[in-house]
């Protein structure tokens, strides 16, 4: 990709992603309205909960992501194909997997009293619903092998307006309705998937092509060995951030899960945004280093760390402006916090969009070792320092991520010099 047309894609992207937060926060003010403090707060944790399942791909979906980007550069369409029809196939039998082990999972929950059993058929819901998306859900990973990342962000908007009509539409015969709300937010969430599937089709006919014919058990060695590290990166990142939730609700109770995505929703929008200059990077650094081409990196390096100073000054910026902005957004009094909780929101935030641009230019070149290591170990570190600084300095929302933010500096720090001193190397 030349860096004119992934800056036209990325304004694309950018103008797109705006549009969907004016969705997303229109929609978390009419879904607590709609269900309430305490049952949003649950719903977070159930959500929570099963996008941990739908994390467990083996990596399928990333090492898809990679492996195609460099076929479809070699123009290779028998191996397209394969690739693609492979990789669906898998999914789908492991789609079938976690249903059985997500229904014994709801049965588990509901016996240990962690949710009441006016949860059991939500829960149910979404067990079909995450696996069902599990699989239409790769359609992403094939968008972003074709460089396309506009389809994909695409499909984000189209679930964020549905979202929007279906919560409004139910509030007009209901309240507090979780099992209509769960089957209203998995059509939301699986439509836009379907279509972009419909999409690659129409655009790729001769390539996207789903069938037991194309089926090909010799690309699965080759997909999981590298897909197997982007599943333990995922699996890593998704319970360090998860786990914020679980623990507020364990320790604090689900008001505090209420509050805590509230103001998160905040200054991860500025993380989202931040987020969209780097969804084509990831495969556009794949396709630049089959071409072996060093320099491109580098040059995009620098100018997504530019970008990132600016950023960082807007998000201490939000910071200051964060109480008024949610009071008018959720019209209310009762969601004010401290200096001292911003301010750990707002470095938050900034780190994390430091590490965003290390990690995906990292997953691109596909040199993950030091990733790896530096993330098992800020795992490791996480959960504890988490609970300790809630339970026991009573820290409340701000101790978990100050937790987050500790375990992202181990990170960091070890993967900004790693993929620096790679890059020189190779330009030199």
């Amino acid at each position: 990709m030349s860096s004119f047309n992934m800056f036209k894609t990325n304004i694309c992207n950018l103008a797109i992603k705006v549009l969907i937060y004016l969705f997303e926060f229109i929609n978390i003010s009419l879904i607590i309205h709609y269900l309430g403090d305490y049952i949003y707060g649950e719903w977070v944790t159930i959500v929570t909960i099963f996008l941990w399942i739908n994390s467990c791909d083996l990596g399928i979906g990333n090492g898809l992501r990679n492996t195609l980007t460099l076929e479809i550069s070699n123009k290779n369409i028998d191996k397209i194909r394969g690739l693609i029809s492979t990789c669906y196939i898998i999914m789908s039998a492991l789609s079938l997997l976690f249903v059985l082990v997500g229904m014994v999972l709801v049965i588990g929950l509901i016996h240990v009293n962690f949710y009441d059993r006016q949860f059991l058929y939500p829960l149910v819901v979404c067990v079909l619903g995450f696996c069902f998306n599990f699989v239409v859900g790769l359609s992403r990973s094939v968008g972003y092998s074709y460089q396309k990342s506009e389809y994909i962000i695409g499909t984000q908007l189209l679930t964020s307006i549905f979202t929007c009509i279906g919560v409004v539409l139910i509030s007009k015969f209901s309240n507090e309705n979780l099992l209509l709300f769960s089957v209203v937010y998995m059509v939301c969430m699986i439509a836009p998937n379907l279509f972009l599937m419909v999409l690659l089709q129409y655009y790729h006919k001769e390539e996207y092509k789903i069938s037991l014919k194309y089926f090909m058990p010799q690309y699965i060695k080759g997909i999981i060995a590298l897909g197997i590290k982007f599943f333990v990166l995922q699996a890593i990142f998704l319970i360090m951030y998860s786990t914020d939730t679980i623990i507020l609700k364990i320790l604090v109770g689900s008001e505090a899960v209420t509050r805590y995505d509230i103001i998160d929703k905040i200054f991860k929008a500025g993380n989202e945004l931040f987020s969209v200059l780097l969804i084509a990077t990831w495969s556009a650094v794949t396709y630049a280093l089959s071409k072996n081409d060093f320099k491109w990196i580098k040059d995009n390096l620098e100018k997504l760390i530019k970008i990132w100073c600016v950023f960082s000054v807007g998000v201490l910026i939000v910071m200051f402006a964060a109480n008024p902005v949610i009071k008018i957004w959720m019209q209310s009094d009762k969601y004010i916090y401290s200096l001292f909780t911003r301010i750990t929101f707002a470095l938050h935030c900034i780190l994390l969009a430091w590490n965003g641009i290390f990690v995906n230019i990292s997953n691109g070149l596909g040199h993950l070792n030091v990733q790896l290591k530096s993330s098992i170990f800020a795992i490791v570190v996480n959960i504890p320092l988490s609970i300790w600084l809630v339970k026991y300095l009573k820290m409340g929302v701000a101790g978990v991520k100050i937790g987050t933010i500790i375990s992202l500096l181990c990170i960091a720090i070890p993967l900004t010099y790693d993929i620096l001193h790679y890059i020189n190397e190779n330009v030199s």
